[in-house]
């Protein structure tokens, strides 16, 4: 919580919900409409607000005051205050449950499953997350080798959130990876896979955790190398493929129940 009361304050400035990110997870849920989702670690209710305008209701979970604050009311979303492993909802409450890039951020996943599964027995449970070890480095690790080393401590295995979800829920859980496309409108991290001089933007630095967390020190030197690179054309002679791909494929996947 504390991390987004200190990062969180320009969160809507580049974190949107990007609508194919929306698709993928009603279509993983597979609910009708008119269905009550909980949205655990919802942010500044972007996905929340996202779903609740194809039909849904929605209970959106978030520890953060500053996140909260900064959340568009929508008459379909309730917000509350609160973390993974200690849901502030009934038990058999909802029909289902979403967690979009912040599982990393709870700080006992299988307690938090058990809470889940108190919430929801028997519903469909979709986390959007990123396992870092299904990628090869790729530039901008190399550029930021922080960012790595970052994303491995944070981030669980996709396998391991199948194995805890499955033991807590009593059920298999799947992995679907999600390759980016070059134009998300939710800026996380790897978001401008393809636009390398969206990295300058500081506003867009400091609303990932991975940049959050990071030694300034290593950024500045990072931020150099790259400028550098980018104005002697070596970047482009390396990478500027990317420029023109149709997709990315950074390790980011939906782990769902």
């Amino acid at each position: 919580m504390a991390l987004y009361d200190r990062i969180g304050r320009s969160y809507d400035a580049t974190r949107t919900a990007d609508w194919r990110i929306v698709e993928r997870l009603l279509a993983l849920l597979d609910l009708p409409t008119n269905a009550r989702i909980c949205d655990i670690g919802a942010g500044s209710a972007n996905y929340s607000n996202a779903i609740a305008e194809k039909g849904y209701d929605v209970s959106a979970v978030e520890p953060s005051p500053i996140m909260r604050e900064q959340a568009r009311p929508h008459r379909r979303v309730t917000m509350s205050a609160g973390v993974a492993e200690h849901l502030p909802l009934d038990s058999g409450e909802v029909d289902g449950v979403i967690s979009t890039l912040a599982s990393h951020h709870f700080s006992d996943l299988a307690r938090a499953f058990h809470e889940i599964a108190r919430v929801c027995p028997s519903g469909p449970v979709v986390f959007f997350t990123l396992d870092p070890r299904r990628r090869p480095i790729t530039w901008i690790e190399t550029y930021f080798p922080q960012l790595r080393e970052i994303d491995l401590r944070a981030f669980q295995p996709a396998e391991a959130l199948v194995e805890l979800g499955g033991a807590a829920l009593g059920r298999t859980g799947a992995i679907a990876p999600f390759h980016l496309p070059p134009d998300l409108t939710d800026n996380f991290l790897f978001a401008p896979w393809n636009r390398p001089e969206v990295f300058f933007d500081g506003t867009f630095r400091a609303n990932t955790s991975g940049f959050a967390r990071s030694d300034p020190a290593r950024i500045a030197e990072g931020l150099a190398r790259l400028k550098k690179d980018l104005q002697a054309g070596v970047w482009d002679a390396q990478y500027g493929q990317l420029r023109t791909a149709s997709s990315f494929d950074a390790g980011f996947c939906f782990v769902h129940f």
